[in-house]
């Protein structure tokens, strides 16, 4: 297991008792109130090796696994990170054949890369730009979300799982940017989710040129990540602001590669 991932493990293995226990008192039949699992990270061997690390963060978790709250349905620690891990870099010959009985591996991992977050709106838009100007061998990406419990359905955590994740798992985004160490997050969010980015985060928000704040944020963290460099902006979804999306995306896209320029000089070396 490679340093980061170690450290990870440990970091979630340290609240799974506690984070099981309160989630399976509350009622799995109930899809808007029982918890999807959490999104715990796993990376691979070239985020590690990396020059560049990217953390592209959304919103909720969206179901993710299934049903958390049910003794049942209820997945370990190691699956949670392999289903992470295999989802990301899209390795469907780690992915569980048998849990996902409505998706097969290959039919899971289409209906990804068909989701806006993950399609060329959002994620694949920063990875290929940001590949093809700091260098494809020097950059790797994760995912990330400002939930990380959420609801077994569709769409923003309810009151009690909020509540949940800022006692049982408060700090833990922070101890996540501490082992991973990212140069480069972009918080894909939208503006109504900035109260839990500064809680679960933490920094302060500032508006770039040429942008309102509303539409692009720069974030600026305490030591010791002072140095990472952070945006937010509309999550993908947000259909009234799709016309100006690719201007937005790009402008943040030329923020990041002038920063680079500027610390390390020439990008491709």
């Amino acid at each position: 297991m490679s340093t980061i991932n170690n450290q990870l493990y440990q970091l979630y293995k340290s609240k799974w008792t506690e984070l099981t226990e309160c989630c399976s008192q509350l009622n799995p039949t109930n899809k808007k109130q029982s918890a999807a699992h959490p999104l715990f990270i796993k990376v691979g061997d070239e985020y590690e090796a990396a020059k560049y690390k990217v953390m592209i963060v959304g919103q909720e978790t969206d179901g993710w696994i299934g049903n958390f709250s049910s003794n049942k349905e209820r997945k370990c620690l190691d699956f949670i990170l392999n289903d992470y891990y295999s989802y990301l870099y899209g390795n469907k010959e780690l992915m569980c054949k048998e849990h996902y009985k409505k998706y097969s591996p290959s039919a899971r991992l289409k209906k990804k890369n068909q989701r806006p977050f993950w399609n060329k709106a959002n994620f694949k838009y920063f990875q290929d730009e940001l590949k093809e100007k700091l260098g494809g061998s020097d950059i790797s990406f994760i995912w990330n979300n400002v939930s990380k419990l959420g609801k077994t359905s569709r769409g923003k955590a309810t009151d009690n799982l909020e509540e949940i994740e800022d006692s049982i798992l408060k700090g833990l985004h922070k101890d996540e940017i501490a082992i991973l160490k990212p140069d480069i997050i972009i918080f894909t969010s939208g503006s109504n989710r900035d109260h839990l980015i500064k809680k679960r985060f933490g920094g302060s928000f500032s508006a770039p040129t040429l942008f309102s704040q509303k539409e692009i944020a720069k974030i600026t963290f305490d030591e010791p990540h002072s140095n990472t460099l952070a945006f937010r902006t509309f999550h993908p979804n947000a259909r009234s602001h799709i016309k100006t999306r690719k201007s937005r995306n790009k402008a943040i896209v030329d923020e990041i590669v002038q920063y680079i320029s500027l610390v390390h000089g020439n990008i491709k070396e």
